[in-house]
């Protein structure tokens, strides 16, 4: 069961990026505005949050298992320990919603 869950998930994240790479490629991204076509302000806020939560998860658990623990330092502060990836989560995912949110508007 696990391994049919992990194939399933898999296959379903290499189309995604698939249509995403294609999309990209030619400056045209009908899948999201099919996504975000909806006029129901409380959907699009759902799938704004399930998007941008996607690539914030990818990031954080890409840079946390190649390297050691994140640590940084920002306007005097540092941050170690288990701050470190909570706030560069919380920095791309606000990054990534924003993107969103200005190409909504845009079309």
């Amino acid at each position: 069961m696990s391994w049919t869950l992990a194939i399933n998930i898999a296959v379903f994240i290499c189309v995604g990026v698939i249509g995403a790479v294609i999309d990209w490629y030619f400056a045209r991204f009908p899948r999201l505005e099919a996504l975000t076509s909806t006029k129901n302000p409380l959907l699009q806020a759902i799938v704004v949050v399930g998007i941008s939560a996607i690539p914030a998860i990818a990031l954080v658990f890409l840079l946390t298992s190649t390297r050691c623990p994140l640590e940084f330092s920002l306007l005097g502060m540092k941050f170690k320990g288990t701050s470190g990836p909570i706030l560069l989560w919380i920095a791309t995912f606000v990054s990534v919603a924003a993107v969103i949110l200005a190409f909504l508007a845009a079309s």
